[in-house]
């Protein structure tokens, strides 16, 4: 599967090409440990 937007590729066979994939997922990580801790006090 590939995606392409403005003639850009940005995903090719499930894989994401325009973007750290890594860096998004530790940043959703701190962002939900932010979010928990407000939430629970």
């Amino acid at each position: 599967m590939t995606t392409i937007v403005n003639g850009k590729v940005l995903m090719q066979d499930y894989k994401v090409l325009c973007m750290d994939e890594l860096k998004v997922i530790e940043q959703a990580s701190i962002a939900a440990e932010k979010l928990i801790a407000r939430v629970v006090e």
